[in-house]
């Protein structure tokens, strides 16, 4: 096959009050061969809106204002919609924060397009700011455990992660995605709001026979937790239930039983204290909370 013309992928990039990251982002976007006319942004209810210092700076980029945030999963997933109804063949979901190197979208689309049973690829993350420490070379799940590890994190790159492999899921900071495995996987879970819904997504295509693969050739450097802070007790309450969304949503049998007791026991207000963290710090009482809204599947967004 023959790799698609980098002019013609459709990248998708979600914000939310990250301005400067994003402009930046562009930047490096269109070193890397990127049109803009093929970029859709979605503002997540930014304020102020992105909008005059968007067209300033990239006038013909397609810009989706949504009036809040509805998160990075129902983001992605509009701009997406709106890419593939321009008959998008090719989907690159790029977060703000991340910044591509110039060869990098070119070496993805060509791996991407050498083997038609990869749904997705996906580069080498660095950790921006840093000597070459990498952030991701794909993830490693362990479902019965609500285990997600990013391969390689914290690793000075020595060259010890140069083959391409193929991965249990990719790391969604920056991802190309076939749209026909798209279409058939379907859109991302939007009950996640953010985190972890990628490492879903990937195990669904998994399921139906599609392989995902880590592209060294290709790199990326990621602002870890611009939106959010990398310590939040937001962030800390949407992976604690998002971890458990992920093995509720694929894995059968005992586990499932034992959720249903557990459920039933905190129903009748029996153990349910230490899920409340009272007198805990924010960061423990938001991790009780997340573990009580994973178990009673409470997908409100948080506020």
């Amino acid at each position: 096959m023959t790799a698609p013309d980098l002019a013609e992928i459709a990248t998708v990039i979600v914000t939310w009050n990250q301005g400067d990251r994003l402009l930046a982002c562009l930047s490096a976007l269109e070193a890397a061969g990127a049109a803009q006319e093929r970029i859709w942004i979605v503002d997540n209810g930014s304020q102020p809106p992105i909008e005059a210092r968007l067209r300033e700076r990239f006038p013909r980029v397609l810009l989706l204002r949504m009036e809040r945030n509805l998160g990075f999963a129902a983001g992605h997933n509009a701009g997406v919609k709106a890419a593939l109804e321009a008959g998008a063949r090719t989907l690159f979901l790029l977060n703000d924060d991340a910044f591509v190197e110039a060869d990098a979208l070119a070496a993805l689309a060509e791996a991407l397009a050498a083997d038609p049973t990869l749904a997705a690829v996906s580069p080498k993350v660095y950790y921006d700011g840093s000597e070459r420490i990498i952030q991701s070379v794909g993830v490693r799940v362990d479902v019965e455990r609500a285990a997600v590890r990013m391969i390689g994190s914290g690793e000075v790159d020595r060259g010890q992660h140069d083959a391409p492999a193929d991965r249990d899921a990719l790391f969604g900071c920056a991802m190309l995605v076939r749209a026909a495995a798209w279409e058939q996987v379907g859109p991302l879970w939007e009950p996640f709001f953010n985190y972890a819904e990628e490492i879903d997504w990937c195990l669904r295509a998994r399921e139906l026979g599609w392989r995902l693969r880590y592209i060294p050739q290709a790199a990326v450097w990621h602002h870890t937790s611009s939106s959010l802070g990398a310590h939040s007790p937001l962030r800390q309450y949407l992976i604690t239930r998002n971890m458990l969304y992920l093995r509720r949503r694929h894995t059968r049998g005992g586990w499932r039983a034992r959720v249903g007791l557990a459920r039933a026991r905190l129903s009748n207000g029996r153990g349910i204290a230490p899920f409340l963290g009272l007198g805990q710090p924010p960061l423990g009482r938001r991790t009780g909370r997340g573990r009580l809204a994973g178990l009673f599947n409470n997908s409100q967004p948080p506020r």
